[in-house]
């Protein structure tokens, strides 16, 4: 015969003053034994090792782990015993309270005193529904399908306790890996994981299931768990600019630190699921307002051919442009956002990481003035010229277009920027010049990956903020070799992530600086190279050097800038 191997639970306090811990072992939630020793006396340990085990298997009947090691005559070697694996997951413990503690003391002593006043109040009564939490585990224990319906609003780092938030986890990656979700199915993986005594064994879990009295609770108590999450991150939001502040931080700085974190909780968490009833009826409602002739969601380019074929740049669309230096990019770029900001009542945003401020507003005076650009930038004007800058700038002064000339911009930083303009106006248009000069959040990947990452983030922030994305990007030397040097998708830097991500892919190219002969003289060519709302094609439109803008060939009218 051998005795059934049990589980149990351990736990470890704090030293006291003489450095004696307290170890407490409990078998289903019920208290077995403590005792009180020297942190470093291995034989008080040993033999309160042999005392549990005495209390977990009175009969003294080797247990499965010991039966192949045990006979007659010798009995079991004691590395071996029950007793000998109580020790080490008592000094084990010992180890990871000691480890916690000497890290909990060298972050405090980096810690000034305005600074552990600051986290005193943060440690102080943090908002969080134990009872909730407890809800939303066994809600999922006993239905795991509820766990869909959880998941569009609760995340595991929402949980306080982070043995709630342990569990959860497991839960949600069980569910994402297609594995049944059940109590037996459930323990082996904390117990695979190492994770089982952390979350409270196998115990807390029967009893989590027991305390629910509905199901169809689950969803209202992952609310409250979300919500005392969001109320936490807001209380820390604003203690760790405290913190900041009294570190010494600049006023710019502390800004830009605390809109970040208020930008991690802007906006709801939505599944974005619609049905196609009520989908339909929405778009059907905006073609009877086109029908009627009625503002619409979106802006074009105010290039008629081009606008032919990709119509109206819409909410939550990314829109990428190619080209060869010096080939029109900038100035595609602000002719595309000043035509939307004379379309529209909203605002456009353009993110310079290339040209100064003063370079852009050069280049936006001279297009409404018609005063070549170089006299501008010499300061060799006339009175007439001169009086058409000024007409131009009063002509300027209601349109709103804001500038953002930054060099060193994340894609996380352009989001924050892109809702801090939001919140202040709606906006119709944000520009990006261009895509190779937005900094990486991690340095360390290779550039591939990067770009990707980037493309993504600007797609997923368009759709999140419901604004079109206008994104200058720079094409590869391969367009260099080919005899008519005419784009493709295949040339953009990095393309396949930045092809994947857009939903339209503009390719300029301008023959005469190829060929500089009388037929290429001032023609330019945009390429739809890809078109998701319709076809792809070219469009002829003319390039005026002097002020650096394109022009409609077809009706021979000036681009609105």
């Amino acid at each position: 015969m051998i005795a059934e191997v049990d589980t149990f639970e351990c736990e470890v306090l704090k030293a006291d003053k003489i450095n004696r811990r307290t170890v407490i072992f409990k078998k289903d939630g019920v208290e077995l034994d403590r005792h009180q020793f020297d942190v470093n006396d291995g034989d008080k340990r040993k033999a309160f090792a042999e005392a549990v085990r005495e209390k977990l298997y009175p009969s003294r009947l080797p247990t499965a782990r010991e039966q192949p090691h045990w006979n007659a005559r010798d009995g079991i070697p004691y590395e071996h015993t029950e007793e000998a694996r109580i020790a080490e997951l008592i000094l084990a413990k010992f180890k990871a309270v000691e480890a916690a503690e000497k890290q909990e003391a060298e972050e405090a002593s980096r810690i000034s005193p305005s600074q552990k006043a600051v986290n005193t109040l943060i440690d102080h009564a943090m908002p969080y529904s134990d009872e909730a939490e407890r809800g939303v585990l066994g809600s999922t224990i006993l239905q795991p399908d509820v766990l869909d319906d959880i998941a569009l609003t609760t995340r595991a780092e929402d949980f306080y306790n982070p043995a709630h938030r342990k569990l959860f986890a497991h839960m949600m990656a069980m569910r994402s890996e297609g594995t049944p979700l059940d109590t037996t199915l459930l323990v082996d993986r904390l117990r695979d994981a190492g994770d089982l005594e952390f979350v409270g064994g196998t115990s807390f879990i029967a009893e989590l299931a027991l305390e629910v009295p509905t199901v169809s609770n689950a969803v209202y108590y992952s609310k409250i768990v979300t919500a005392k999450s969001k109320a936490r991150a807001f209380i820390q939001a604003s203690m760790s600019l405290l913190r900041d502040a009294y570190a010494g931080a600049s006023p710019e700085e502390l800004l830009s630190r605390v809109d970040a974190q208020l930008q991690s909780l802007d906006g709801p968490r939505a599944d974005g699921v619609i049905m196609l009833g009520p989908a339909t009826s929405a778009r059907l409602d905006e073609l009877n307002r086109r029908l009627r002739g009625e503002p619409t969601k979106g802006v074009t380019t105010g290039l008629h051919d081009v606008d032919g074929f990709i119509g109206r740049m819409g909410p939550g669309e990314m829109i990428v442009v190619g080209a060869r230096p010096s080939m029109g990019k900038t100035a595609f770029g602000a002719g595309v956002a000043m035509s939307a900001a004379e379309q529209s009542d909203d605002a456009v945003l353009f993110f310079s990481m290339e040209m100064s401020r003063g370079e852009l507003v050069d280049r936006i005076l001279s297009g409404r003035s018609g005063v070549n650009g170089k006299r501008i930038r010499d300061a060799r004007l006339s009175d007439d010229e001169r009086r058409d800058i000024v007409d131009a700038q009063c002509s300027l002064d209601q349109v709103k277009l804001a500038i953002d000339d930054c060099p060193r911009r994340t894609v996380a930083d352009i989001a924050a920027q892109t809702r801090r303009v939001q919140r202040q106006t709606p906006l119709s248009l944000v520009v990006i010049d261009y895509i190779g000069l937005i900094e990486a959040e991690n340095g360390r990947d290779p550039r591939q990956e990067q770009v990707a990452k980037i493309a993504r983030r600007l797609k997923l922030m368009a759709k999140e903020l419901a604004v079109p994305v206008l994104v200058l990007a720079q094409l590869n030397r391969e367009v260099e070799k080919g005899n008519e040097h005419r784009p493709k998708l295949s040339h953009l830097r990095e393309s396949g992530a930045i092809e994947q991500d857009a939903d339209v892919v503009l390719l300029l190219h301008r023959p005469e600086a190829y060929q500089a002969d009388a037929d290429n003289r001032g023609k330019a060519e945009i390429f739809v190279a890809k078109n998701r709302r319709g076809p792809t094609g070219m469009a002829t439109v003319i390039w005026k050097a002097e002020t650096a803008q394109f022009l409609n060939a077809a009706r021979g009218e000036e681009w609105k800038y």
